[in-house]
Protein backbone atom coordinates (compact mmCIF):
# COMPACT_ATOMS: atom_id res chain seq x y z
CA UNK A 1 0.00 0.00 0.00
CA UNK A 2 1.73 3.30 -1.19
CA UNK A 3 2.37 6.01 1.56
CA UNK A 4 -0.47 8.91 1.54
CA UNK A 5 0.57 12.75 2.62
CA UNK A 6 -1.31 15.67 3.69
CA UNK A 7 -0.19 19.57 2.90
CA UNK A 8 -1.23 22.32 5.42
CA UNK A 9 -1.06 25.32 3.68
CA UNK A 10 -0.67 29.26 5.92
CA UNK A 11 0.14 32.24 3.95
CA UNK A 12 -0.34 33.80 0.37
CA UNK A 13 -1.13 32.40 -3.35
CA UNK A 14 2.63 31.89 -3.38
CA UNK A 15 2.17 29.85 -0.60
CA UNK A 16 -0.53 27.99 -2.01
CA UNK A 17 1.82 27.36 -5.25
CA UNK A 18 4.62 25.64 -3.44
CA UNK A 19 2.22 23.53 -1.93
CA UNK A 20 0.74 22.22 -5.32
CA UNK A 21 4.64 21.59 -6.29
CA UNK A 22 5.41 19.99 -3.16
CA UNK A 23 2.12 17.32 -3.85
CA UNK A 24 3.43 16.81 -7.39
CA UNK A 25 6.58 16.20 -6.26
CA UNK A 26 5.66 13.56 -3.64
CA UNK A 27 2.88 12.04 -6.07
CA UNK A 28 5.91 11.70 -8.85
CA UNK A 29 8.01 9.82 -5.63
CA UNK A 30 5.08 7.44 -5.47
CA UNK A 31 2.72 8.80 -2.53
CA UNK A 32 -0.72 9.30 -2.76
CA UNK A 33 -3.09 12.16 -1.06
CA UNK A 34 -4.58 11.33 2.34
CA UNK A 35 -7.96 12.43 3.26
CA UNK A 36 -6.74 13.71 6.30
CA UNK A 37 -4.09 13.90 8.99
CA UNK A 38 -5.07 10.50 10.84
CA UNK A 39 -4.39 8.79 7.44
CA UNK A 40 -1.40 10.48 6.00
CA UNK A 41 2.16 9.26 7.04
CA UNK A 42 3.25 12.36 5.95
CA UNK A 43 2.51 15.99 7.03
CA UNK A 44 4.14 18.86 5.44
CA UNK A 45 3.25 22.28 6.72
CA UNK A 46 4.37 25.10 4.32
CA UNK A 47 4.43 28.28 6.56
CA UNK A 48 3.87 32.10 6.99
CA UNK A 49 5.64 34.45 8.51
CA UNK A 50 4.12 37.77 8.27
CA UNK A 51 2.01 37.67 11.21
CA UNK A 52 3.36 36.60 14.77
CA UNK A 53 0.41 34.54 15.60
CA UNK A 54 1.91 32.33 12.45
CA UNK A 55 4.68 31.54 14.74
CA UNK A 56 2.28 30.34 17.36
CA UNK A 57 -0.12 28.60 14.60
CA UNK A 58 3.08 26.48 13.35
CA UNK A 59 4.57 25.89 16.83
CA UNK A 60 1.42 24.92 18.34
CA UNK A 61 0.69 22.41 15.14
CA UNK A 62 3.95 20.92 15.59
CA UNK A 63 2.95 19.58 19.36
CA UNK A 64 -0.35 18.25 18.10
CA UNK A 65 1.62 16.58 15.68
CA UNK A 66 4.15 14.88 18.22
CA UNK A 67 1.46 12.69 19.48
CA UNK A 68 0.20 12.29 15.91
CA UNK A 69 3.52 11.12 15.16
CA UNK A 70 3.81 8.07 17.68
CA UNK A 71 1.10 6.58 16.92
CA UNK A 72 2.47 5.17 13.99
CA UNK A 73 5.81 3.64 12.76
CA UNK A 74 7.47 6.09 10.10
CA UNK A 75 5.91 8.85 9.97
CA UNK A 76 7.57 11.97 8.92
CA UNK A 77 6.58 15.98 9.53
CA UNK A 78 8.00 18.69 7.05
CA UNK A 79 8.35 22.27 7.74
CA UNK A 80 8.39 24.40 5.06
CA UNK A 81 7.76 28.20 3.45
CA UNK A 82 8.42 30.95 4.99
CA UNK A 83 8.92 30.40 8.75
CA UNK A 84 11.21 27.89 7.74
CA UNK A 85 13.03 30.13 5.72
CA UNK A 86 13.53 32.69 8.73
CA UNK A 87 13.71 30.52 11.95
CA UNK A 88 15.79 27.54 10.06
CA UNK A 89 17.44 25.52 13.28
CA UNK A 90 15.02 26.99 15.38
CA UNK A 91 12.55 24.72 14.18
CA UNK A 92 14.85 21.93 15.13
CA UNK A 93 15.35 22.85 18.35
CA UNK A 94 11.86 23.69 19.58
CA UNK A 95 10.48 20.72 17.65
CA UNK A 96 13.04 17.66 17.61
CA UNK A 97 10.52 15.58 16.12
CA UNK A 98 10.17 17.24 12.99
CA UNK A 99 12.26 15.21 10.18
CA UNK A 100 12.66 17.74 7.59
CA UNK A 101 13.27 21.64 7.94
CA UNK A 102 13.78 23.48 3.78
CA UNK A 103 13.19 26.92 3.45
CA UNK A 104 11.77 28.89 0.15
CA UNK A 105 14.71 28.10 -2.42
CA UNK A 106 14.67 24.49 -2.23
CA UNK A 107 10.65 23.19 -3.05
CA UNK A 108 12.23 21.12 -6.14
CA UNK A 109 14.24 19.33 -2.91
CA UNK A 110 11.22 18.28 -1.26
CA UNK A 111 11.18 14.54 -2.02
CA UNK A 112 14.69 14.19 -1.40
CA UNK A 113 15.10 15.63 1.55
CA UNK A 114 12.16 13.16 3.16
CA UNK A 115 13.86 10.16 1.00
CA UNK A 116 16.75 11.42 3.46
CA UNK A 117 15.51 11.43 6.77
CA UNK A 118 14.40 8.30 6.53
CA UNK A 119 17.60 7.29 7.47
CA UNK A 120 18.98 10.22 9.82
CA UNK A 121 18.77 10.33 13.44
CA UNK A 122 18.41 14.33 13.75
CA UNK A 123 16.12 16.35 11.64
CA UNK A 124 17.59 17.44 8.54
CA UNK A 125 17.60 21.65 8.00
CA UNK A 126 18.51 23.07 4.79
CA UNK A 127 17.80 26.48 3.69
CA UNK A 128 19.44 28.03 0.74
CA UNK A 129 20.59 31.61 1.38
CA UNK A 130 19.41 32.47 -2.51
CA UNK A 131 17.45 30.90 -5.51
CA UNK A 132 20.11 28.59 -7.10
CA UNK A 133 20.36 29.35 -10.73
CA UNK A 134 18.06 26.41 -12.01
CA UNK A 135 14.75 26.82 -13.69
CA UNK A 136 13.31 23.66 -11.66
CA UNK A 137 14.54 25.35 -8.31
CA UNK A 138 13.80 29.09 -8.92
CA UNK A 139 10.66 28.55 -10.13
CA UNK A 140 7.94 26.40 -8.88
CA UNK A 141 5.86 26.86 -11.72
CA UNK A 142 8.48 24.56 -13.41
CA UNK A 143 8.22 21.85 -11.42
CA UNK A 144 5.19 19.21 -11.14
CA UNK A 145 2.08 19.96 -9.79
CA UNK A 146 -0.77 18.71 -8.56
CA UNK A 147 -3.89 21.59 -9.09
CA UNK A 148 -6.41 21.74 -7.13
CA UNK A 149 -9.09 22.61 -9.69
CA UNK A 150 -8.47 22.09 -13.46
CA UNK A 151 -9.76 25.24 -15.10
CA UNK A 152 -7.23 27.37 -13.05
CA UNK A 153 -3.78 27.83 -12.77
CA UNK A 154 -0.72 29.53 -11.20
CA UNK A 155 1.62 30.85 -13.09
CA UNK A 156 5.59 31.86 -11.21
CA UNK A 157 6.69 35.26 -13.25
CA UNK A 158 9.69 36.22 -10.98
CA UNK A 159 10.41 35.87 -7.15
CA UNK A 160 11.68 37.82 -4.39
CA UNK A 161 11.67 41.67 -3.59
CA UNK A 162 14.54 44.07 -3.77
CA UNK A 163 12.22 47.27 -2.00
CA UNK A 164 13.66 46.41 1.67
CA UNK A 165 10.19 48.34 3.42
CA UNK A 166 11.15 48.63 6.93
CA UNK A 167 7.94 46.85 8.04
CA UNK A 168 8.09 44.03 5.46
CA UNK A 169 9.79 40.20 5.88
CA UNK A 170 9.78 39.19 2.62
CA UNK A 171 13.10 40.38 1.31
CA UNK A 172 14.33 38.03 4.41
CA UNK A 173 12.84 35.17 3.35
CA UNK A 174 12.54 35.24 -0.40
CA UNK A 175 15.31 36.85 -1.65
CA UNK A 176 16.41 39.55 -4.24
CA UNK A 177 14.50 40.12 -7.02
CA UNK A 178 14.81 37.26 -10.18
CA UNK A 179 12.69 37.81 -13.03
CA UNK A 180 11.54 34.25 -14.88
CA UNK A 181 12.69 33.68 -18.69
CA UNK A 182 10.16 35.87 -20.59
CA UNK A 183 9.82 33.01 -23.30
CA UNK A 184 9.26 30.41 -20.73
CA UNK A 185 6.41 32.38 -19.07
CA UNK A 186 4.96 32.59 -22.84
CA UNK A 187 5.50 28.98 -23.20
CA UNK A 188 4.11 27.45 -19.83
CA UNK A 189 0.67 29.85 -20.54
CA UNK A 190 0.36 28.58 -23.51
CA UNK A 191 0.86 24.50 -22.31
CA UNK A 192 -1.64 25.60 -19.51
CA UNK A 193 -4.56 26.91 -22.45
CA UNK A 194 -3.87 23.60 -24.28
CA UNK A 195 -4.35 21.41 -21.30
CA UNK A 196 -7.48 23.58 -20.79
CA UNK A 197 -6.62 25.81 -17.89
CA UNK A 198 -9.02 29.08 -18.48
CA UNK A 199 -7.61 31.27 -15.75
CA UNK A 200 -3.90 31.98 -15.12
CA UNK A 201 -2.93 33.36 -12.15
CA UNK A 202 0.86 35.65 -12.74
CA UNK A 203 2.65 35.37 -9.40
CA UNK A 204 5.30 36.94 -7.28
CA UNK A 205 6.31 38.66 -4.69
CA UNK A 206 6.94 41.56 -6.99
CA UNK A 207 5.21 41.40 -10.15
CA UNK A 208 5.10 44.77 -11.54
CA UNK A 209 8.77 45.34 -11.29
CA UNK A 210 9.10 41.89 -14.00
CA UNK A 211 11.60 42.29 -16.21
CA UNK A 212 13.80 44.68 -14.72
CA UNK A 213 16.24 42.56 -13.65
CA UNK A 214 16.27 40.72 -17.30
CA UNK A 215 16.58 44.38 -19.39
CA UNK A 216 19.33 45.26 -17.07
CA UNK A 217 21.60 41.97 -17.51
CA UNK A 218 20.44 42.63 -21.11
CA UNK A 219 22.15 46.00 -21.13
CA UNK A 220 24.73 45.38 -19.30
CA UNK A 221 25.95 42.67 -22.11
CA UNK A 222 25.69 45.43 -25.01
CA UNK A 223 22.34 44.95 -26.04
CA UNK A 224 21.90 48.79 -26.19
CA UNK A 225 18.43 49.08 -27.64
CA UNK A 226 17.36 47.33 -24.03
CA UNK A 227 15.09 49.56 -22.03
CA UNK A 228 15.68 49.97 -18.14
CA UNK A 229 11.93 49.58 -17.33
CA UNK A 230 9.79 46.59 -16.16
CA UNK A 231 8.31 44.23 -18.53
CA UNK A 232 4.89 43.80 -17.02
CA UNK A 233 2.54 45.01 -19.05
CA UNK A 234 4.22 43.85 -22.29
CA UNK A 235 4.02 40.18 -20.59
CA UNK A 236 0.28 41.15 -19.56
CA UNK A 237 -0.61 41.97 -23.21
CA UNK A 238 1.57 38.36 -24.98
CA UNK A 239 0.02 36.11 -22.00
CA UNK A 240 -3.51 36.91 -22.59
CA UNK A 241 -6.35 39.15 -21.62
CA UNK A 242 -6.48 40.74 -18.11
CA UNK A 243 -9.17 42.34 -16.05
CA UNK A 244 -7.58 45.56 -14.67
CA UNK A 245 -6.82 46.17 -10.75
CA UNK A 246 -9.99 48.14 -9.99
CA UNK A 247 -12.32 46.16 -12.37
CA UNK A 248 -10.83 43.43 -10.50
CA UNK A 249 -11.39 44.40 -6.96
CA UNK A 250 -14.83 45.51 -7.82
CA UNK A 251 -15.40 41.70 -9.39
CA UNK A 252 -14.14 40.95 -5.65
CA UNK A 253 -16.42 42.79 -4.29
CA UNK A 254 -19.23 41.66 -5.71
CA UNK A 255 -18.24 38.04 -5.12
CA UNK A 256 -18.27 38.14 -1.23
CA UNK A 257 -21.69 38.76 -1.41
CA UNK A 258 -22.77 36.95 -4.23
CA UNK A 259 -24.53 34.31 -2.32
CA UNK A 260 -26.59 36.35 -0.63
CA UNK A 261 -28.05 37.95 -3.54
CA UNK A 262 -28.66 34.80 -4.73
CA UNK A 263 -30.79 33.76 -1.83
CA UNK A 264 -32.45 36.87 -2.33
CA UNK A 265 -33.12 35.89 -6.50
CA UNK A 266 -34.32 32.88 -5.42
CA UNK A 267 -37.14 33.97 -2.55
CA UNK A 268 -38.26 37.07 -4.36
CA UNK A 269 -38.81 34.61 -7.10
CA UNK A 270 -40.29 32.08 -5.48
CA UNK A 271 -42.84 34.20 -3.65
CA UNK A 272 -43.85 35.83 -7.44
CA UNK A 273 -44.54 32.51 -8.61
CA UNK A 274 -47.09 31.82 -5.94
CA UNK A 275 -48.36 35.43 -6.02
CA UNK A 276 -49.19 34.84 -10.27
CA UNK A 277 -49.89 31.07 -9.48
CA UNK A 278 -53.13 32.23 -7.36
CA UNK A 279 -54.04 35.06 -9.65
CA UNK A 280 -57.28 34.94 -11.37
CA UNK A 281 -55.81 36.85 -14.39
CA UNK A 282 -53.32 34.34 -14.84
CA UNK A 283 -53.97 30.95 -16.50
CA UNK A 284 -50.52 29.27 -15.96
CA UNK A 285 -47.18 29.54 -14.36
CA UNK A 286 -44.03 28.22 -15.94
CA UNK A 287 -41.41 27.99 -13.09
CA UNK A 288 -39.85 24.66 -11.44
CA UNK A 289 -40.08 25.82 -7.90
CA UNK A 290 -43.80 25.54 -7.73
CA UNK A 291 -44.78 22.15 -6.94
CA UNK A 292 -47.49 22.09 -9.40
CA UNK A 293 -44.36 21.95 -12.41
CA UNK A 294 -43.71 19.13 -14.03
CA UNK A 295 -39.80 20.05 -13.56
CA UNK A 296 -40.22 20.62 -9.76
CA UNK A 297 -38.92 17.06 -8.79
CA UNK A 298 -35.93 17.30 -11.23
CA UNK A 299 -35.27 20.78 -10.27
CA UNK A 300 -35.29 20.13 -6.79
CA UNK A 301 -33.13 17.06 -6.80
CA UNK A 302 -30.58 19.16 -8.76
CA UNK A 303 -31.05 22.30 -6.59
CA UNK A 304 -30.92 20.50 -3.28
CA UNK A 305 -33.99 22.85 -2.65
CA UNK A 306 -32.14 25.50 -2.15
CA UNK A 307 -33.46 27.81 -5.49
CA UNK A 308 -35.14 27.35 -8.59
CA UNK A 309 -33.45 30.25 -10.42
CA UNK A 310 -35.03 34.09 -10.81
CA UNK A 311 -36.72 33.49 -14.16
CA UNK A 312 -40.32 32.26 -14.65
CA UNK A 313 -42.78 32.97 -17.23
CA UNK A 314 -46.75 32.94 -17.55
CA UNK A 315 -49.85 33.03 -19.58
CA UNK A 316 -52.04 36.28 -18.76
CA UNK A 317 -55.72 36.43 -19.46
CA UNK A 318 -56.59 38.09 -22.67
CA UNK A 319 -53.77 36.88 -25.03
CA UNK A 320 -51.71 39.76 -26.87
CA UNK A 321 -53.08 42.70 -26.09
CA UNK A 322 -53.10 42.05 -22.16
CA UNK A 323 -49.77 40.99 -22.38
CA UNK A 324 -48.76 43.86 -24.10
CA UNK A 325 -51.09 46.49 -21.52
CA UNK A 326 -49.70 44.21 -18.42
CA UNK A 327 -45.80 45.18 -19.71
CA UNK A 328 -47.16 49.39 -20.52
CA UNK A 329 -48.75 48.98 -17.05
CA UNK A 330 -45.35 48.45 -15.03
CA UNK A 331 -43.08 50.95 -13.22
CA UNK A 332 -40.43 48.92 -11.12
CA UNK A 333 -39.74 46.28 -13.84
CA UNK A 334 -37.25 47.42 -16.82
CA UNK A 335 -39.07 45.84 -20.17
CA UNK A 336 -36.01 44.79 -22.11
CA UNK A 337 -35.03 41.52 -23.56
CA UNK A 338 -32.57 40.20 -21.57
CA UNK A 339 -32.62 38.07 -18.75
CA UNK A 340 -30.55 38.36 -15.28
CA UNK A 341 -30.26 41.03 -13.84
CA UNK A 342 -30.01 42.85 -9.92
CA UNK A 343 -33.10 44.97 -11.08
CA UNK A 344 -36.61 42.83 -11.97
CA UNK A 345 -37.17 42.65 -16.13
CA UNK A 346 -40.10 41.74 -17.51
CA UNK A 347 -40.90 41.18 -21.43
CA UNK A 348 -44.03 40.28 -23.99
CA UNK A 349 -42.51 38.23 -26.29
CA UNK A 350 -45.34 38.17 -28.59
CA UNK A 351 -45.03 41.85 -29.33
CA UNK A 352 -41.14 42.09 -29.09
CA UNK A 353 -38.82 39.80 -29.62
CA UNK A 354 -40.58 37.10 -31.50
CA UNK A 355 -43.22 40.39 -33.43
CA UNK A 356 -41.74 39.50 -36.20
CA UNK A 357 -43.02 35.81 -36.98
CA UNK A 358 -46.02 34.77 -37.98
CA UNK A 359 -48.75 32.41 -35.62
CA UNK A 360 -47.20 29.31 -36.10
CA UNK A 361 -43.84 29.98 -35.99
CA UNK A 362 -44.19 31.78 -32.95
CA UNK A 363 -45.94 28.65 -31.67
CA UNK A 364 -43.16 26.59 -32.94
CA UNK A 365 -41.05 28.28 -30.65
CA UNK A 366 -43.59 27.97 -27.47
CA UNK A 367 -44.75 32.14 -27.58
CA UNK A 368 -48.63 32.33 -27.13
CA UNK A 369 -49.57 35.05 -27.30
CA UNK A 370 -50.33 36.38 -23.52
CA UNK A 371 -46.62 35.11 -22.55
CA UNK A 372 -44.81 37.04 -20.23
CA UNK A 373 -41.69 36.57 -18.79
CA UNK A 374 -40.13 37.79 -16.29
CA UNK A 375 -36.39 38.15 -14.17
CA UNK A 376 -36.94 38.76 -10.99
CA UNK A 377 -34.47 40.66 -9.47
CA UNK A 378 -33.53 42.32 -5.68
CA UNK A 379 -36.29 44.70 -4.78
CA UNK A 380 -38.81 44.40 -1.83
CA UNK A 381 -40.55 41.65 -2.57
CA UNK A 382 -43.54 44.15 -1.80
CA UNK A 383 -42.60 46.79 -4.13
CA UNK A 384 -42.16 43.94 -6.92
CA UNK A 385 -45.92 42.13 -6.07
CA UNK A 386 -47.14 45.87 -6.15
CA UNK A 387 -45.91 46.63 -9.04
CA UNK A 388 -47.19 43.53 -10.93
CA UNK A 389 -50.59 44.39 -9.43
CA UNK A 390 -50.47 47.39 -11.25
CA UNK A 391 -49.37 45.78 -14.72
CA UNK A 392 -52.62 43.09 -14.16
CA UNK A 393 -54.67 46.22 -13.56
CA UNK A 394 -53.30 48.08 -16.58
CA UNK A 395 -54.01 44.94 -18.61
CA UNK A 396 -58.09 44.56 -17.63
Amino acid sequence: MPRSYVVRTMGCQMNDHDSERISGLLEADGLVRAESESDADVVVLNTCCIRENADNKLYGNLGHLKTWKGKREGRQIVVSGCLAQKDQELVAQKAAHVDVVMGTHNVHRAAELLEESKSSDVPITEILAEAVIDDHAMFPSALPARRETSYNAWLTIQIGCDNNCAFCIVPAVRGSEISRPYADIIAEAEQLATDGVTEVTLLGQNVNSYGRDLQLAARQSGETDAKLRPLFSQLLRDVGMAISPFNAFMFLQGLETLSLRMERHWSNAQKVAEFLDGHDQVESVNYSGLPSSPWHERAKELTGGMGYGSVLAFEIQGGHEAGKKFVEGLSLHSHVANIGDARSLVIHPGSTTHSQLNAEEQAASAVTAGLVRLSVGLESIDDIVADLEAGFAAAR
